[in-house]
């Protein structure tokens, strides 16, 4: 990882430390990183000869060296088992992902029907593609390309569960992460559902990215680097991202997504939003009001609400605070803000550390 994410990470172990012990500690970490540049180390060589983050929190910790406070902890909610598993293993993949051009001549297709009815659908993938939508036929079509002849790939019914994937069934299990650095040949997976089918979805990806379009669909996606691009009228989304960035558009009742470092975008009428972000930036268009929480280290929370009525909880120790209430736009108003705007009892809290906040 480079310097940049190396230290976001460090924020985040050490984010319940008194800030007096940790910017001693932290500034310890910048000089690493300024002197083995200046001897011509490059930031990820730097990263790996420092260790992971997380062993350094722990051992200051052990060593008795801070006492910790988790008093006001925006992070109670944060998914701390699927970073920990994820964040200190995914080295280099926290970088920008390089996309390998494939000649389609190279390509070898297969395909396969799935008669239904199928109510849940379990993809899981290292580096490959996913594509999921509709189509009017009854069944349910899954297309794969890949660039050898000689690959694991998974289509297994089980009752009224498919799973397909790059991963031999023996080893296929949609709630165990990933095995970093296990490469596929399969380049894509399309899988076409008919437009009735209301099927749980649920998508693990490493690297590979996935589109899913589908109509009544509820939603789960895991994801180190993986991108999604999702439009779905279903009730609920899920999402978990260390680095992989997360749009949703259209699902109705609940999103509750965590990332590391991902962006979030997301546009829908009236769902219950959770967010949690270590400094990934949020961005939001919502049409009504709902339960809307935010956590954030040192992403941007910004968007809008078409129709404002929630009971107001805003605050960040160093951003800057805009939000249109009754009034208009109130601008630069300190470090933290309460209101009750219309006559919802929906709430909204957004928290942040350095992240700007700006609600229209």
């Amino acid at each position: 990882m480079n310097e940049k994410e190396f230290m976001e990470l460090l924020d985040y172990y050490f984010r319940n430390v008194d800030s007096a012990v940790y910017r001693e500690i932290k500034l310890d970490y910048e000089e690493h990183f300024r002197s083995g540049k200046e001897e011509g180390k490059t930031e990820e060589e730097i990263s790996r000869s420092l260790g992971s983050p997380r062993e350094i929190y722990e051992g200051f910790k052990e060593e008795g060296l801070f006492n910790e406070n988790k008093k006001g902890n925006i992070f109670e909610n944060f998914n701390g088992e699927f970073f920990t598993d994820i964040a200190d293993k995914v080295g280099n993949l926290f970088s920008k992902k390089e996309k390998t051009v494939y000649d389609s001549t190279d390509l070898i297709m297969d395909n396969e029907k799935i008669d239904t009815p199928i109510h849940r659908i379990e993809v899981k993938v290292a580096n490959t593609d996913v594509f999921i939508e509709n189509h009017n036929e009854d069944y349910i079509e899954v297309t794969h390309t890949a660039i050898d002849e000689e690959y694991d790939f998974t289509i297994l019914k089980e009752g009224t569960t498919l799973k397909v994937g790059t991963y031999n069934a023996s080893k296929f299990d949609i709630n165990k992460y990933f095995s970093f650095g296990v490469k596929s040949p399969v380049k894509e997976i399309y899988i076409k559902l008919p437009i009735g089918n209301e099927a749980n979805i649920s998508v693990s990806s490493e690297s590979g990215d996935a589109k899913i379009y589908v109509n009544k669909n509820n939603v789960n996606f895991f994801s180190a680097s993986g991108d999604l691009d999702l439009e779905s009228l279903g009730s609920t989304f899920k999402g978990n991202s260390a680095s992989g960035d997360i749009l949703v558009k259209g699902v109705k009742n609940s999103i509750n997504i965590n990332t590391m470092s991902g962006d979030i975008s997301i546009a829908a009428d009236t769902p219950e939003v959770n967010i949690d972000t270590v400094s990934g930036d949020f961005k939001f268009d919502l049409v009504n009001s709902n339960n809307f929480s935010v956590n954030s280290v040192s992403g941007d929370v910004k968007g809008r609400v078409e129709n404002m009525n929630y009971i107001v909880d805003i605050s960040t120790v160093s951003g800057d605070i805009f939000i249109r209430d009754e009034k208009g736009i109130k601008n630069n108003i300190g470090k933290s803000y309460k209101n009750i705007i219309g006559k919802s009892s929906s709430k909204m809290t957004v928290k942040t550390v350095s992240g700007d906040i700006k609600i229209q």
